[in-house]
């Protein structure tokens, strides 16, 4: 099945957690990027200091992983008539355009550091006649310059990066056939780091996953789908000690690891998706709340009217 890790994630999920707010901090950049629609916005884990960067792309529907660079810069995919391209930016809501060769739908991007320079880093997913899969890895300078192609795999997808530790990626590996498997990638061993990568989890078909980061403490959150399930509710999980586990914490579109806790998009009882952060130990908190457009920490989508309004 192509890309199920992405099919399952646009399905609606419902649930959120407890609204209690978190305690101010006197740091006021952000510590998580969101998309409302194909707008930019930052905000700090408590909820405090949310400010807008501006609008990428032309697509109020096709923007996607917007994710904070190791040095202060942006990163999301929009859509410029009908073909998405990754963008960085400063803050100062100007998009610089990565490369000349678009990228799926369902692909990601994230920064990383190689040999402590920043750079960013993505997966453009090529699907073929006959139904043939192509990923390939790209790097680039976080401050412009021609994306150089690291490695490529044939038969499956690379979505979803997220940096863990200098020069290395965490990644999910979805086969056309198969088993989902989170990839630890070393990105200076290029292609030999694809061909040859240690794999972290598995996760047995039908069950498909999302999204997987690294906490402070060495676990790696993601979300996981049963395709089994009518309602394919997304749970987080936790790959511990070489082995996984659920949280419990249920209705959960996308998640990040944000330093030592979890930031997560779920659909509550008006079906617009908030941003909550958890520990893992405590409930939840809403950190947006908004009643009528949805936060996405993926894909964005079309906003969903609150049933009762219908």
């Amino acid at each position: 099945m192509t890309n199920r890790a992405l099919a399952s994630v646009m399905v609606l999920s419902a649930g959120c957690g407890d609204a209690t707010r978190a305690p101010d901090a006197t740091d006021q950049s952000p510590q998580i990027v969101y998309l409302v629609q194909n707008q930019l916005f930052g905000i700090r884990a408590d909820g405090t200091n949310r400010r807008s960067f501006g609008a990428v792309g032309d697509d109020r529907e096709r923007a996607g992983y917007p994710r904070l660079l190791p040095d202060g810069r942006i990163s999301v995919l929009g859509d410029r008539v009908g073909r998405v391209f990754p963008y960085t930016t400063v803050g100062d809501r100007t998009f610089d355009r990565v490369g000349d060769d678009g990228v799926s739908l369902g692909d990601g991007a994230c920064g990383v550091t190689l040999h402590g320079e920043a750079r960013l880093v993505y997966f453009a997913t090529d699907l073929y006649e006959g139904g043939a899969m192509t990923s390939t890895g790209f790097l680039v300078a976080t401050d412009g310059g021609a994306p150089v192609p690291f490695g490529s795999l044939d038969g499956a997808g690379l979505f979803g990066p997220s940096p863990d530790g200098d020069g290395h990626l965490l990644v999910l590996h979805s086969p056309l056939a198969g088993d989902d498997e989170i990839w630890r990638v070393d990105l200076a061993r290029g292609q030999d780091g694809l061909d040859d990568p240690e794999i972290v989890a598995r996760i047995p078909f039908p069950r498909v996953a999302l999204s997987p980061s690294r906490l402070t403490d060495g676990r790696i959150a993601y979300v996981q789908f049963d395709l089994r399930s009518p309602d394919h509710i997304g749970e987080i999980w936790l790959v511990e000690h070489g082995t996984t586990r659920p949280t419990g914490i249920l209705g959960v579109d996308d998640a990040i690891a944000v330093g030592d806790r979890v930031v997560y998009e779920a659909s509550g009882g008006d079906h617009i998706s908030d941003l909550l952060v958890t520990d893992l130990a405590h409930p939840a908190y809403n950190i947006t709340n908004t009643p009528s457009l949805a936060e996405h920490l993926g894909w964005s989508a079309a906003d969903r009217v609150a049933f009762d309004n219908r």
